[in-house]
């Protein structure tokens, strides 16, 4: 698919905890390549809808965050793109709508998540359109930390000598 990168979406980064445009790997992974980025967060009503109260704190700071990013995009040029649903059909029907070639965000390691990432990608990957997701709040891959059994160490010795070796050594020195 080629680019027109003067007028064509190129990237659609989808906003998750990293509520913020400074020091946002995904952001800077979508800008490393030519053409528009668009950004989109995605009230995730499997998270929303079990919370006990809609003025919860959390989902309150979310707003602000949003409204402040939308603000900063506006500057720009830009507006934020907000949807309120289900990630797993609304991120690859707005993929599809924009015509992005990718979309990118940050990696989300829990449960839940892995399996919505999981859902995504693989209706992106029918549309021909990749998904990428970069390490950003976390410095260690998770996955990364795992016993030689595959199971997360329950002491703490051996956790650190295992993070000290895959972890960049301008990290503990």
């Amino acid at each position: 698919m080629s680019v027109d990168d003067t007028t064509k979406v190129a990237s659609l980064v989808w906003l998750r905890r990293d509520l913020r445009l400074a020091d946002h790997a995904a952001l800077a992974a979508a800008l490393a390549h030519p053409g528009a980025v668009a950004i989109v967060f995605v009230f995730d009503r499997n998270i929303l809808d079990p919370l006990p109260s809609r003025r919860d704190r959390r989902v309150e700071f979310i707003h602000r965050s949003l409204l402040e990013i939308d603000e900063q995009l506006e500057r720009l040029g830009s507006r934020l793109i907000v949807l309120d649903g289900d990630p797993a059909s609304l991120i690859p029907g707005l993929a599809r709508r924009l015509d992005v070639t990718r979309v990118v965000c940050a990696e989300d390691y829990e449960p839940y998540a892995r399996e919505r990432d999981g859902v995504v990608a693989e209706a992106l990957r029918g549309q021909s359109r990749e998904f990428v997701r970069v390490q950003d709040h976390v410095l260690v891959d998770p996955r990364a930390l795992m016993t030689s059994s595959g199971n997360p160490y329950t002491v703490y010795t051996p956790y650190r000598k295992r993070w000290r070796s895959v972890a960049e050594p301008s990290l503990w020195t």
